[in-house]
């Protein structure tokens, strides 16, 4: 019988989580590999297209998920866990992994540094206040699953790069690893890879008018933000370059919106290598400018400092604070100002590539190549001993763990 890996996600399975994930990776190791698709049951009124993609299953209730846990060979099954226990909903997933004895991977990776860029009071103030308390009583509610042993730790947890190396999560092996988009940059550092021929900059688009995975999370006036970003990238083009603009890999675009530039999906780490420089507002693929040491001109427009949650400026101030980079309003964006940013600052850039993207030692190393001995040998050892004692002077768990 096959070995099998669920990965067990609330976000719609796509083309990139399944290479990013390392998915394709196992799945052609010989694993079995399912996802399963549990947002129903973690995101509540949450609208998506339940249209399964590849060998996705939907899970719709609890009693589903019950049913479908039961049914697995769970000594012969690795569950991969793609969220973590920090809200009520996610916990109630994890208990019923609990009564199934399930062994448990969770790969800890991509948290940035963010940098609230709005006075409080200029935010929605009661709903901040609600937010607020609502995550102060997950937080207890998960600290007092953990103290009674209710959520078990992570049998392995990969973790990318110095700053997440203090992690809160119990585990019970951690393993270094890198940032996912780290495999994309190494299949073509030292590959002829060139899309276009022309000089050119490349704009990272993170879908902030229609994103993909939760069109709530961003909330701006489409044809307002489309007339802004394509004035930026006039004045741009006025020095001889084309603004190249390198897709959200969800996302289908008509051509008119960015004035029929050129839209590529798919192919963002070519696209930045042989760039000139890189425009972005908030998008993660922004790593790839670290990784190939190209210069980063970051923009925001007026209607970014309005979002009461998931404000795109957060992360916005926190890249330009650890790189030193300056953020460019595109209502006031200039051409001579912009030239006098176009340098990169090869300390600051290396700094940020070993706490937020990559670990010492590992950092040429595809993830495959680390994760799946892990993997395979965590298959091997079919029998678990665990000993729990409770250290006093702190009150945390203290786990030793044994592996027969």
């Amino acid at each position: 019988m096959k070995k099998k890996i669920i990965y067990i996600s609330h976000v719609k399975f796509s083309f990139k989580i399944a290479e990013h994930w390392l998915y394709d990776d196992l799945e052609k190791n010989g694993f079995a590999c399912e996802y399963l698709n549990v947002s129903l049951l973690c995101r509540k009124g949450y609208i998506f297209d339940l249209e399964p993609y590849r060998n996705e299953i939907i899970i719709r209730t609890f009693a589903e998920l019950n049913n479908y846990l039961k049914d697995q060979k769970n000594s012969n099954t690795i569950y991969i866990l793609l969220f973590l226990p920090h809200k009520f909903s996610f916990i109630k997933i994890y208990r019923y992994l609990e009564k199934e004895n399930c062994r448990k991977i969770y790969f800890s990776w991509g948290p940035f540094k963010k940098i609230k860029s709005i006075s409080f009071q200029r935010r929605a103030f009661w709903s901040r206040i609600k937010n607020f308390i609502f995550r102060i009583y997950n937080r207890f509610l998960i600290e007092f699953y953990k103290q009674l042993i209710l959520i078990s730790p992570f049998d392995i947890i990969f973790i990318a790069a110095n700053n997440m190396k203090s992690t809160r999560e119990l585990f019970y092996q951690k393993i270094s690893i890198n940032l996912c988009d780290n495999d994309s940059y190494l299949s073509v550092r030292e590959k002829e890879c060139r899309v276009i021929t022309d000089k050119y900059v490349v704009f990272l688009d993170s879908g902030m008018v229609n994103h993909a995975d939760d069109p709530d999370i961003y909330k701006m006036e489409p044809q307002v933000y489309y007339n802004k970003m394509n004035s930026v990238f006039r004045i741009i083009e006025k020095s001889g370059l084309r603004v190249i603009i390198a897709s959200h890999p969800t996302i289908d675009y008509n051509k008119s919106i960015f004035e029929d530039r050129e839209i590529i999906k798919f192919s963002t780490a070519q696209l930045v290598k042989y760039c000139e420089f890189v425009l972005v507002h908030q998008s993660t693929s922004h790593v790839y400018a670290i990784l190939f040491k190209k210069p980063l001109i970051m923009i925001k427009t007026d209607e970014m400092e309005y979002h009461v949650f998931d404000n795109p400026l957060d992360l916005m101030q926190g890249i330009a604070s650890e790189l030193n980079l300056k953020i460019f309003r595109a209502e006031s964006f200039d051409n001579l100002e912009y030239m006098d940013s176009l340098s990169i600052n090869n300390e600051l850039y290396e700094r940020y590539k070993f706490n937020y993207l990559v670990s010492r030692g590992v950092e040429n190393k595809k993830n495959i190549e680390i994760v799946l001995p892990v993997i395979t040998d965590l298959f091997k050892k079919n029998k678990c001993y665990f000993e729990y004692s409770t250290l006093n002077l702190d009150k945390k768990i203290n786990y030793n763990y044994r592996l027969l």
